[in-house]
């Protein structure tokens, strides 16, 4: 009689999920019910379940229980308790979870790199760069909500939390929580979706080291004309140091009016240039009080650029891209404008579903001949080339090497880092 209390807990499962598949508003769920109960007539039901539930129980064990109803000793549970109706309850119970667990051994020629990223490798030895714990779930028929919470050595942040909305009407979404910030390309994105183990030196020289990201609300737009164009606006909280060190002087602004957000725009674009051919264009900008001055504001502008040659008849699935992004900042400060620019040029290519290699150049340099920054210590320089080995697609090896060249230094740093990348669970699209 063991089936009977798992057969109780099936049912205590199955049945508000099929209530809530079965539930919406609509002549299809009235059409649904009208034939459910019909159906049921025929059956035998089971004490203590209706014939619409009973009927809704056989749907989802399949053709074989229906069959054969008596076989499977359906009984109701004395005291199940009563399910809310509420969609959030039953998705509550199945939000999909991963985990994705980065890890480095690293060697510098320096005792003291220069490496920017919260998640880098900063010493010589092995780096747990991260665990990251994914999950994400519908909420109802208006939401879903995704987390993403990072384990390290020193403890557990939130590196993500927000909801976002599924049924806006115009081909709108609004997000809100914290999230990292869409501007440019690869500041919203994971440390497990780069094509190399560390930061890149733009992020971490404009936003710091946790990238740009912070409290607020997004949206975005998908543009109605024949290819694809998307259109956001975002205002965010000023995170500090960690995430917005471009707007931060030694304290967190308080919220006295608008002028304390953040306010970022972006539109990009994705054209199918051939079969084999394509390419996405993106321009962003963001704005706000940098709290040097009363009113000194900094500005960033940026520009990203991706084409990728994927030829459709290539039985190795063999790919290469080139991404491009840079990006511009004036910083006012008391009695003056500080302009500088950073960026990267990243040429990737596919061998084949097991093996990648990839060369990226990168730089931050004031621009023209301005003044030096005082928040900068100087011109920077690296470049850097990795080899990636893909066991399966939830695991790889990566082998990078870089020689980074700060213009402050009599010497430049090379760097070798062998990272291992593993994923378990299920895992929604980032992204890329």
């Amino acid at each position: 009689m063991r089936e009977v209390p798992y057969i109780a807990i099936c049912l205590a499962l199955v049945f508000p999920v099929m209530s809530l598949a079965a539930t919406p508003s609509g002549s299809e769920a009235e059409d649904k019910a009208e034939t459910s109960s019909e159906s049921a007539k025929s059956s035998t039901v089971p004490e203590g379940l209706s014939p619409e539930d009973y009927q809704l129980i056989v749907d989802a064990l399949g053709s074989e229980a229906g069959s054969s109803p008596e076989a499977l000793q359906l009984t109701a549970p004395a005291s199940v308790p009563e399910q809310s109706p509420t969609v959030q309850g039953q998705s509550f119970m199945n939000p999909a979870i991963a985990l994705i667990a980065d890890i480095a051994l690293a060697y510098f020629s320096s005792d003291e790199p220069l490496q920017l990223g919260a998640h880098d490798p900063t010493r010589t030895g092995f780096t747990l760069q991260q665990l990251e714990l994914h999950a994400e779930s519908k909420v109802d028929q208006y939401f879903d909500l995704q987390a993403n919470l990072v384990f390290s050595e020193y403890g557990v942040e939130i590196e993500e939390l927000y909801a976002q909305t599924l049924s806006l009407p115009w081909s709108l979404q609004v997000r809100v929580g914290q999230f990292l910030i869409p501007f440019g390309r690869i500041n919203p994105t994971h440390p497990h979706t780069w094509s190399f183990v560390d930061q890149a030196l733009m992020v971490g020289t404009y936003f710091g080291g946790e990238g740009g990201r912070g409290m607020g609300v997004e949206t975005s737009w998908l543009l109605p004309i024949p290819w694809y164009a998307k259109a956001v606006i975002s205002v965010n909280q000023n995170a500090g140091q960690c995430c917005a060190s471009s707007y931060f002087a030694g304290s967190l602004p308080t919220i006295n009016g608008p002028e304390d957000f953040l306010y970022t725009g972006r539109i990009e674009q994705f054209l199918e240039l051939s079969d084999d051919w394509s390419l996405l264009f993106g321009a962003s900008y963001m704005l706000g009080e940098n709290q040097s001055g009363r009113g000194n504001q900094s500005h960033l502008r940026a520009t990203d650029l991706l084409i990728k040659y994927k030829p459709v008849d290539s039985s190795e699935r063999f790919y290469t891209s080139l991404q491009i992004e840079w990006v511009q900042r004036d910083r006012q400060v008391p009695g003056q404008t500080f302009q500088t620019h950073a960026g990267y040029a990243e040429l990737k290519s596919g061998l084949n579903p097991y093996w990648e290699v990839a060369t990226r150049a990168e730089w931050v340099a004031v621009l023209g001949s301005g003044p030096l920054d005082d928040s900068l210590e100087g011109n920077r320089n690296r470049y850097a080339g990795q080899i990636t080995w893909h066991p399966t697609h939830f695991s790889r090896l990566r082998l990078q090497v870089s020689y980074d060249m700060p213009s402050w230094r009599e010497e430049g740093i090379w760097a070798s880092m062998l990272a291992l990348e593993v994923l378990a669970g299920a895992h929604g699209s980032h992204t890329y």
